[in-house]
């Protein structure tokens, strides 16, 4: 490695892992920066970010673990999903969420760069392509973590991984009191979007953080673009309302009397458009530059893996960089490589949650008509006029013709109509073709699992079962994910299950 060493641009969360692991391996690094630390305290909300396990992890081994208070980590996580009655989960974290405001965060890992003897390079502004090719000729490699300019000069679009071309969300992220800590809170309001809350540690101590993801058009959707400095008391009242129809469950750890937002640089509003952009660029000084973080994949929040995902990729730059160059168009496109195969499924994954959920699951809190008839029963049968199929029954006849539909007695030789008398329920020869064999529920009862299984890839809700995203409460957000689609289809296959009796004849 020669003197020049390696450039690093943007000092966001991905940047300054890079520039840390780099300084800790023996790499020599210099750090352009669009502010410094003491400017960073003072600045806008950047974001509400939770960092996870496997960051933490990261940041530990570098030494630069900052302000992991009680208060900030966050144990448990629970799930709402609305409806009449609400569907909820509740699980309990082996290792904690931490969440920081990047306000104390970033500018703390700037103070460790340079205590360590760190070369930081404070920009004016934004850089663009210009200022990155100027740069380059005194680097054997350039890596770009952020810079609105640059980004967009230098590493287009790939169409192939990008499925949308305009968010698909409309985001409002702040910090407020009056809000009891209960630890993390994902609400789902069906058809308007997603709320988060969880406490987070910020420049004034603790405080609520929150984050709206309003889907566009919805009733939800004017909140996040209220005017908060217009009118402070109107942006407060509805809110508080808006809380109330779709996360009641938040609005229920309100204290009216001081719900606020902490000021207004503590929000934050605006849109992301998910985009994946082609990692490797060529210079003009025959130098390469290469493209992490949020300069190469912008993720919508809506998953919260935008930073931890940042730091993963960041480390595995690191560990390249140290192994030696030449730093070309070859290793630039090997490491992007690598860089994918971690971020590939956090990025599907943060996609699927954008869409719609597919019938299999939305289909499942559709409600059932009331059933019109008694139940069926050994000795008597409904007599009523049978109810409609609803959303969720499959088309084929029903045995029964009362809502919920039932399957009919699990005792074969005196309920089933299809059985010959003295029938004992085995197959045997003489057998009726049409009659159920042995294992024909359970048979049927695998053949929907597999069915919902299909729907939902079929609708973008992929397997995330070989993905690399660290211990079990870095995977939490992935199971509640998969836990709300496989109840939903469960829920949805309801009316033709039924508890097995016990033919109180037949012991059967």
């Amino acid at each position: 490695m020669t003197s020049r060493g390696i450039g690093v641009v943007g000092a966001g969360i991905s940047g300054l892992t890079l520039a840390l692991r780099l300084q800790q391996l023996g790499v020599d690094v210099t750090l352009y920066a669009e502010s410094s630390p003491d400017g960073m305290r003072r600045s806008r909300l950047p974001n509400t970010v939770a960092r996870m396990k496997a960051t933490r992890a990261r940041e530990q081994a570098l030494g630069s673990e900052h302000f992991a208070l009680a208060g900030s980590l966050s144990d448990t996580a629970k799930i709402s999903i609305k409806g009449e009655p609400p569907l909820e989960f509740r699980g309990a974290l082996e290792h904690s969420f931490h969440a920081l405001d990047f306000r104390l965060l970033i500018p703390a890992f700037l103070d460790d760069f340079t205590s360590r003897g760190g070369r930081l390079v404070v920009t004016e502004g934004s850089p663009g392509a210009a200022e990155v090719e100027r740069w380059s000729a005194d680097h054997e490699l350039i890596v770009v973590a952020a810079g609105r300019r640059s980004v967009a000069e230098l590493f287009p679009r790939d169409d192939r991984r990008s499925p949308y071309d305009r968010p698909q969300r409309s985001l409002l992220a702040g910090l407020y009191s009056g809000i009891a800590p209960a630890g993390f809170s994902y609400n789902v309001s069906p058809g308007c979007g997603e709320i988060f809350q969880m406490p987070m540690w910020a420049r004034d101590g603790l405080a609520a953080g929150m984050l709206i993801e309003a889907i566009p058009g919805s009733p939800l959707e004017p909140v996040t673009r209220l005017s908060y400095l217009d009118d402070p008391r109107a942006f407060t009242r509805t809110l508080e309302k808006a809380l109330a129809e779709h996360a009641p469950r938040i609005a229920e750890r309100i204290d009216p009397g001081s719900f606020a937002p902490l000021g207004p640089d503590d929000l934050l509003q605006g849109a992301v458009t998910p985009v994946v952009r082609t990692p490797v660029a060529k210079l003009s000084t025959g130098r390469v530059a290469l493209a992490i973080g949020d300069a190469w994949i912008t993720n919508d929040p809506i998953t919260g893996q935008g930073a931890n995902l940042g730091s993963h990729c960041a480390w595995v730059t690191a560990e390249a960089i140290a192994g030696g160059g030449p730093y070309g168009e070859e290793f630039g496109r090997s490491v992007a490589a690598e860089m994918w195969r971690v971020a590939r499924p956090v990025t599907e994954w943060s996609n699927a949650f954008l869409q719609p959920p597919p019938p299999s699951t939305s289909c499942g809190f559709s409600p059932a008509p009331p059933c019109t008839g008694a139940w069926r029963t050994a000795s008597s049968t409904c007599s009523a006029t049978p109810s409609p199929p609803g959303p969720c029954s499959p088309t084929r006849p029903r045995s029964t013709p009362c809502w919920p539909p039932r399957r009919r007695s699990p005792c074969r030789r005196r309920h089933d109509p299809a059985r010959p008398a003295g029938s004992t329920g085995r197959a045997r020869p003489g057998t009726p073709r049409d009659a159920p064999r042995p294992g024909a529920r359970r048979a049927q009862r695998a053949r929907r699992t597999r069915r919902a299984a299909r729907d939902g890839r079929r609708n973008g809700v992929r397997s995330t079962a070989g993905a690399s995203y660290g211990s079990r409460e870095d995977q939490l957000k992935v199971i509640i994910g998969q836990l709300v689609h496989k109840v939903a289809s469960w829920v949805a296959a309801l009316p033709t299950w039924e508890p097995r009796r016990k033919c109180r004849r037949h012991g059967a």
